[in-house]
């Protein structure tokens, strides 16, 4: 009789743990934050069908644009959203894909996108940012590991806080024609990025 009533408490006290831990766990993953200044890039560039067909930027053919950015929508977990890859234990946001996704604009040095300080992997290839320079906030997001800023529209000359992403294990800043490194900047970059693997530039 004592043996079933111990498994009768036993059994209740577990059920009310599993009980308040699903009460407890977060409707969305992503970081409130996090969520604003992606919504804050997005809205900060425009869209364009016509330019993703017309460069050959994306994997050396033509490419549709992929939208990924219409699943990105206020009030929704970021962490589902196309292009995004959250970190599952805290919510940052540490993965953004947007490769060939027809964007159009500038990134300014206020830009949002550089208060994601988790990112690790960042891909903004074959969109058209303005034919202006790389940013020097770049140098902000120091857990980057892979950036491809291919066929992004840059020009002008790769700031030296590039060489501040001291994880970088891939780097290409190909197919941006106009880009320079000046000597010292490169030899910068070559001594800091000690992790470096891969380095694809037509600089």
């Amino acid at each position: 009789m004592i043996y079933l009533i111990l498994c009768f408490l036993l059994g209740f006290f577990n059920s009310s743990l599993l009980s308040l831990s699903l009460s407890l766990s977060p409707t969305h993953l992503c970081r409130p934050e996090q969520s604003s200044a992606l919504l804050k890039f997005k809205s900060n560039l425009s869209i364009s069908i016509s330019i993703a067909i017309y460069k050959t930027r994306c994997l050396g053919e033509v490419h549709i644009p992929s939208h990924k950015t219409d699943s990105w929508d206020e009030g929704t977990d970021c962490c589902k959203w196309e292009g995004v890859m959250c970190d599952n234990k805290k919510g940052n946001v540490i993965g953004l894909d947007l490769s060939c996704n027809g964007l159009i604009g500038s990134l300014q040095s206020n830009n949002s996108l550089f208060s994601l300080q988790k990112l690790r992997w960042l891909n903004l290839a074959g969109n058209d940012l303005g034919i202006s320079e790389i940013p020097s906030e770049f140098g902000k997001l120091r857990s980057l590991t892979y950036l491809s800023l291919y066929g992004a529209g840059f020009t002008g000359f790769v700031p030296p806080e590039i060489s501040l992403l001291s994880d970088l294990v891939s780097l290409d800043l190909s197919l941006n024609y106009g880009l320079l490194f000046r000597n010292h900047n490169f030899n910068m970059l070559v001594h800091n990025l000690t992790k470096l693997e891969n380095i694809v530039s037509t600089v």
